[in-house]
């Protein structure tokens, strides 16, 4: 089996999580050592068992200041909360390689991590 060599570059970063809304809120959170842990708040623990559950959620704020920054082409209003978690990554990812929606014509790809959110969607 031949494996073929090629080249990748990483042309733009995105992120959204528990510790801000872009690349520069996680990373001075980082550097202040900062938690952003608490308990459930997106959805009501007790209906599944999880009231004493510790967690580290996306703050609604946080999705609602990346939302702000979406294309106007993307109505994101009654999109469900992990399709925005993605949109914001993949928002500012484009932001950082200075691409444009609707205008770029060549290859890419997308690596999205996440644990088991949005799972009934993809």
């Amino acid at each position: 089996m031949k494996i073929e060599s090629s080249r990748v570059a990483i042309t733009g970063i995105g992120m959204i999580c528990s510790l801000g809304a872009d690349r520069s809120q996680i990373w001075d959170s980082l550097l202040a050592g900062r938690s952003r842990t608490n308990f459930v708040s997106s959805f009501e623990p007790s209906e599944f068992g999880l009231e004493n559950c510790i967690v580290a959620e996306v703050d609604q704020g946080d999705i609602d200041t990346a939302a702000e920054r979406f294309p106007a082409s993307l109505w994101v209003r009654d999109k469900h909360r992990f399709r925005k978690l993605v949109l914001a990554a993949a928002t500012e990812a484009m932001e950082d390689a200075r691409l444009r929606p609707n205008t770029y014509s060549g290859s890419g790809g997308c690596i999205l991590g996440t644990m088991y959110g949005g799972s009934h969607e993809v």
